[in-house]
């Protein structure tokens, strides 16, 4: 399957609809804010080694992953937040920028809606091989626990690469650089980071490959996403009844009252399609239908 890159790439912008990157990268940083400014309530509260213990101990701890399966049934929640909690500058601007690297690129192409599920899917994968190895290892300390999204960014990174092996980044340079070049350096740099560790190591090895197996599922007709845009579909209608939950990616096409039923019905299966599937995945006659339809 091969992409062209040389077309006007859409920016995700705040205040679009259809922008998981941005809710993503927005949910680490805010959970980041509300760490740092924590941690400095302890610190002053008491002095640095009391205040670092008690907030890991108070804090900390009901966001991460616990090595131990009982421990996680009293905050099911840390199956979701240990992937968007950081504890250090570093961190939380690496995890931002690779994000945004490989997240930008699949939203791009694969469509809105795939984005969040492989970040989520990754992120499960981590945290259920954490929790086996903990469980056959020794060298797992109860005090280990999983944290941060390493396993989730991985599993973008691989899906990524993945579903367009021939994409060029920097385009001018020579032609462009290969996406698999960008993913090796990645990788190389997340699995050294991580040699350290065994049971981090098998984590960010697991959220890279369901990312692979997600993109084999996806072009084989088996969207392992879908299910869970349902469920945000449902509740954002639960709260906003009258407004229809769709997104649009073309908003400069506006229905007027003088537009025949059938031409407008075709405009929002391009646009469902656009919304679902990427701007890719349209024909040639739909293309040329859009680009006339933006231009009225």
């Amino acid at each position: 399957m091969e992409f062209n890159n040389k077309e006007n790439r859409r920016i995700p912008l705040l205040g679009n609809d259809a922008n998981a990157l941005i809710f993503l990268i927005a949910s680490i940083a805010i959970v980041f804010i509300v760490m740092i400014f924590t941690k400095l309530t302890y610190t002053l509260a008491y002095d640095n080694q009391q205040g670092d213990y008690y907030f890991g101990k108070q804090i900390v701890y009901w966001f991460v992953l616990s090595p131990g399966i009982k421990a996680n049934l009293l905050k099911p929640w840390s199956f979701i937040t240990y992937m968007f909690t950081h504890l250090s500058v570093l961190s939380v601007i690496s995890t931002a920028l690779w994000l945004w690297a490989f997240g930008y690129i699949l939203q791009d192409l694969a469509g809105n809606k795939k984005l969040i599920p492989v970040f989520l899917y990754g992120g499960w994968s981590g945290a259920i091989c954490f929790l086996i190895v903990s469980k056959i290892s020794h060298e797992v300390a109860d005090t280990q626990f999983l944290i941060g999204g390493g396993p989730a960014v991985m599993a973008i990174a691989i899906a990524t690469t993945t579903l367009a092996p021939t994409y060029k980044i920097y385009p001018l340079l020579g032609g462009g650089i290969p996406l698999w070049i960008l993913t090796a350096i990645y990788i190389a740099i997340n699995l050294t980071s991580a040699s350290g560790s065994s049971i981090l190591l098998a984590a960010n090895i697991s959220g890279g490959f369901v990312g692979f197996i997600y993109i084999w599922q996806l072009r084989t007709g088996n969207d392992w996403g879908l299910w869970m845009y349902r469920v945000f579909e449902f509740i954002h209608q639960l709260f906003s009844p009258d407004k229809k939950a769709l997104s649009r990616k073309y908003m400069k096409v506006i229905k007027t009252v003088n537009e025949p039923d059938e031409y407008q019905s075709k405009l929002d299966k391009i646009l469902d399609k656009i919304s679902e599937h990427g701007i890719d995945k349209l024909t040639k006659e739909e293309r040329v239908f859009l680009d006339n339809s933006a231009k009225h």
